[in-house]
């Protein structure tokens, strides 16, 4: 591996030892911290991430049927690229372990965050044709894997998180293809196009920043027209790719671009949600981003969009921001394609506000040394709980059922496998079934054996089944001390689960 690293940044031009080293310790950090929120960032960040890949997936594989699906299925408005290329890995990893839907999800998470950690070595390699200046470039490349938001984005096995990894890849060569002298330059130019064309289909947004940065590349970047075309054939190539995929996916032809497109803006499907005025991406990107470094985080995006409106970075990502700022219904995963761009802003930043090594050094500014420092901490105990943190807390509770082989659940306040409306069918055995209980207080509970019960919010319902010595609480999705503060109800307004075996 040492020398796989160091050939190519010897066939890339840096040959001081100091960089290669740098970069093997940065490599092997990077891979680290992707590798270990794969493996402990279960579940999904967002409903899309399970109803529109996972769950499309598992209607493929002819584990849950078409009605279980969310209204874009229908629809035909989600490409099958992605659902298709898990579907491929799934077969693949079916004979080493099985159908085991938990196995196959850490492989989905581990073979995306993989994409996204090599994307992000080659945006840390680009970095150096903007600057020369050691100090700058080693802050921005280490920026690229420890800033807590980028590694989250990329192991995600989300259309955001795929089309995020290919679109820094795409850029990030296209940026090397611009500055290096190639010898298969039109070979090169068009794979990336077709880099370009899967994170299009992976999610249809991402267009607005591939328009924009070939637009870049061919003007402002001065690429040869041959390069640009081939670059556009690629991208062209692999939306036609898409329309096959999609059949097969769907069962009949069909263009999800258009329809994606023509279901939220030309039928007015957007209109659905709740509008929120332009600002509202700055405000949930403060609240959501943590403060103060999320609002240092967003100072640098518009500071770089004004006092360098050529460069790759502003005409890539501006547009897209510009884009969702106008439509009514805004989320922050939107923008995630502009997060992980993130390091080539910082970079700039660095280079326009005159912060180097003898900047660093001067006494005069050791009051903004200290709070700098300070951000730079707060950034790693972020870090720190997303490597750990599960994306979503329920994926622990489907895999307590899932492994004790539960085939039935009687339900009392809600089923635990409906979110938004939606049966969840991916982390589930077939076999599972579920029965309600309008009444618990009808129910005899010493006549209630051998029987699993799941019930949603209630202390004193939890006391009840605990006080009747019957039935033994084995899986709570809080710490069972934490009923004993139900602060201004928050039992009542959250999802409290409790699963209760009687005997």
């Amino acid at each position: 591996m040492h020398s796989l690293i160091e050939n190519i940044l010897t066939g890339l031009g840096i040959n001081s030892k100091d960089w290669k080293d740098f970069y093997l310790k940065v490599f092997y950090i990077g891979l680290f911290i992707h590798i270990i929120i794969a493996i402990f960032s279960v579940g999904f960040h967002h409903f899309d991430e399970q109803w529109q890949i996972l769950e499309f997936l598992n209607y493929k594989l002819g584990l849950s049927p078409s009605e279980s699906l969310p209204w874009e299925f229908p629809n035909k408005m989600r490409s099958w690229m992605q659902p298709g290329l898990y579907y491929l890995m799934y077969k693949f990893m079916y004979s080493f372990i099985g159908a085991n839907p938990f196995g196959m999800a850490l492989v989905f998470r581990l073979f995306t965050s993989l994409v996204g950690f090599l994307s992000t070595m080659a945006a840390c390699l680009s970095l150096h044709y903007f600057s020369t200046n050691k100090f700058q470039l080693k802050i921005s490349i280490i920026s690229c894997h420890v800033m807590w938001m980028i590694p989250y984005i990329q192991v995600r096995p989300s259309s955001e998180g795929m089309g995020s990894n290919l679109l820094l890849l795409s850029l990030s060569l296209m940026i090397h293809s611009l500055m290096a002298n190639l010898k298969r330059e039109s070979l090169f130019t068009f794979l990336i196009g077709l880099m370009m064309g899967f994170a299009f289909c992976f999610r249809f947004q991402i267009g607005i920043i591939i328009m924009f940065a070939w637009i870049w590349y061919l003007l402002v970047g001065r690429a040869k027209i041959s390069n640009a075309c081939l670059m556009a054939l690629g991208i062209i190539v692999v939306t036609i790719l898409n329309v096959f995929v999609d059949k097969w996916g769907y069962g009949v032809w069909t263009f999800s671009p258009w329809n994606y497109l023509n279901q939220n803006l030309v039928l007015g499907k957007l209109s659905g949600f709740p509008p929120s005025p332009w600002w509202e991406l700055i405000v949930k990107t403060i609240t959501k981003g943590i403060p103060p470094l999320s609002i240092i985080f967003v100072g640098l995006y518009f500071y770089v969009w004004l006092r360098k409106p050529k460069s790759l970075f502003t005409w890539s990502t501006f547009p897209l921001c510009l884009v969702h700022s106008i439509l009514s219904h805004k989320a922050l995963r939107f923008i995630f394609p502009v997060f992980v761009l993130a390091p080539y802003a910082l970079l700039d930043a660095l280079s326009m506000l005159g912060i180097d090594e003898s900047w660093w050094k001067d006494s005069k500014n050791r009051g903004k040394k200290v709070a700098i420092k300070i951000l730079i901490g707060m950034n790693f105990l972020i870090l720190l709980v997303v490597m750990f943190k599960p994306a979503k807390t329920a994926i622990k509770f489907y895999s307590f059922v899932y492994n004790n082989n539960i085939n039935k659940i009687y339900l009392y306040g809600g089923n635990p496998y409906v979110m938004v409306g939606l049966d969840l069918m991916f982390y589930r055995r077939s076999s599972l079934e579920f029965e309600n209980l309008a009444n618990l207080s009808q129910v005899n509970l010493s006549d209630f054996k051998n029987n699993w019960l799941f019930v949603e919010k209630g202390k004193d319902v939890f006391r009840v089944l605990e006080e009747s010595k019957n039935c033994e609480m084995r899986y709570s999705n809080y710490p069972l001390w934490s009923r004993n503060f139900n602060f201004k109800k928050w039992i009542e307004r959250s999802r409290f689960w409790g699963l209760f075996y009687c005997q």
